[in-house]
């Protein structure tokens, strides 16, 4: 006889496993996201600079796509609005993504605009990878706030060094050797003085990372973080504390 026969109904279609509900709710979903968190990358080529394939090796070993990595050449006090490759970098973004360069001082002109792109980068939900300083701002506090103070030194220091290589160069040609004695101002006494304020760095360490001697430290700031006068007696520098993390 035909038909499906004694009123039974016909079963439906039978999702393959990995189809299933639970596999489209824990697993593709995770994967699908995955996908769709974007990383694009953004390299800076100084005047002195020959080639960017060292930058854009390293940022391509993050996972960020050639096609997706965008290039200016240009100096390092042009700012963001007049650098074309930049401002396609950031308009390709969206929530969830991640800028992705090869340091610090490749991206901003100055700690203060450093601190103000990273600022628009988080407003937007993305979030910003450093390679050379090993610094993303998807991680937490704790443990990467002395890894910051660092990287923001290391960049303040790259700038100056670009802004006062051709100078240097000339110098050199000329016959002269060094220049005046590094002081300790502007950005890097800010810095100086927050290491200090935290407390889990050496004097002798902060002075490293400044890029003056403990002499110059102990000159300027207090073991609190508040700034000396210009004048006073330099303090020993007492056994370094033991780090904390």
């Amino acid at each position: 006889m035909g038909g499906t026969g004694c009123g039974r109904s016909t079963p439906g279609p039978i999702l393959p496993k990995p189809f299933s509900q639970s596999y489209l709710s824990k697993r593709h979903c995770w994967d699908f996201a995955k996908i769709h968190c974007m990383k694009v990358g953004y390299v800076r080529v100084g005047p002195d600079e020959q080639t960017h394939a060292r930058q854009v090796k390293a940022i391509r070993k993050q996972g960020c796509r050639r096609k997706r990595i965008f290039v200016d050449r240009c100096r390092g006090s042009v700012p963001a609005a007049e650098r074309p490759q930049l401002q396609e970098a950031l308009a390709m973004l969206g929530k969830g993504d991640t800028l992705v360069i090869w340091r610090l001082d490749r991206l901003a002109r100055s700690l203060t605009d450093l601190v103000a792109q990273v600022g628009l980068l988080k407003d937007r939900g993305v979030a910003l990878l450093s390679v050379s300083d090993n610094l993303t701002t998807k991680a937490g506090p704790g443990k990467q706030a002395r890894r910051l103070f660092a990287s923001l030194a290391r960049f303040e220091k790259d700038l100056v060094n670009e802004r006062t290589k051709p100078g240097r160069v000339a110098a050199l040609a000329r016959g002269r050797q060094g220049g005046r004695p590094v002081k300790l101002s502007g950005d890097k006494l800010e810095l100086a003085a927050e290491l200090r304020r935290q407390g889990s760095l050496p004097v002798a360490e902060i002075a490293r990372i400044v890029g003056v001697s403990a002499p110059t430290i102990y000159r300027h700031v207090n073991a609190d973080g508040s700034l000396r006068g210009k004048t006073g007696p330099v303090p020993t520098d007492p056994p370094p504390e033991p780090m904390q993390l």
